[in-house]
């Protein structure tokens, strides 16, 4: 029982969303400013990023073009390199057509990788080969991510984005803990490796986790 009122509380802010917001633009921006909230409060997100920029809000310094080509926040890595992220506020199954602008602005110099934040799990498979075989990094956050998040959705306030509520620090699950192991000792042996989970197993945050154990 506890499960699914934790679910519902996510899905509840995207009905916020759409009753608030009657254009779709309006709604877009919504989810733009919860996925940088979120960005800037999840544990894992928070120990990874400096900062967290609206495009529009990007200090001139870091040389970022402000025209929108598909890219909607970027993100400062501790290390100083900077991640295009897409935010996708949809109910349907994304499309190659819908990711390939921002596709071609993570090819950009000034972006060292990528990230995709949707209200969706759903991917076509054109969009999936899209993204396979990029030089640089691209991970996901899907509706499953954002609905397990630690972060407590049921004190999130659009009013209120930086009085955000953490619960307890997650800790991989069995699973996840057996396919940390195994990519640690792909990566003592190899420089590069793709990791394969099914949509809502966790492998963003598997991957994040495999990050920093090689960062120790």
């Amino acid at each position: 029982m506890g499960w699914r009122i934790f679910i519902l509380s996510f899905d509840q802010l995207i009905e916020q969303i759409n009753e608030n917001n009657k254009e779709q633009r309006d709604r877009g921006t919504a989810f733009e400013y919860l996925v940088q909230a979120y960005l800037k409060h999840e544990p894992l997100y928070k120990n990874l990023y400096s900062d967290v920029w609206m495009l529009s809000e990007v200090p001139e310094s870091e040389s970022v073009p402000k025209k929108d080509t598909g890219v909607d926040l970027v993100a400062k890595k501790f290390t100083g390199e900077l991640v295009a992220i897409q935010a996708k506020f949809y109910d349907h199954r994304i499309q190659k057509s819908d990711i390939d602008s921002y596709l071609g602005e993570l090819g950009k110099g000034y972006y060292a990788e990528g990230l995709i934040v949707s209200t969706t799990d759903d991917w076509g498979e054109n969009a999936e080969q899209a993204i396979i075989g990029l030089t640089k990094p691209l991970s996901r956050i899907g509706l499953s991510d954002l609905r397990h998040s630690q972060i407590d959705w049921d004190s999130f306030s659009f009013d209120r984005k930086e009085e955000i509520k953490v619960k307890s620090v997650k800790q991989p699950r069995g699973y996840q803990k057996e396919v940390i192991s195994n990519a640690l000792g792909h990566f003592k042996e190899n420089d590069r490796g793709q990791l394969i989970m099914a949509p809502g197993t966790g492998k963003t945050f598997t991957s994040l986790k495999v990050a920093e154990s090689m960062a120790k």
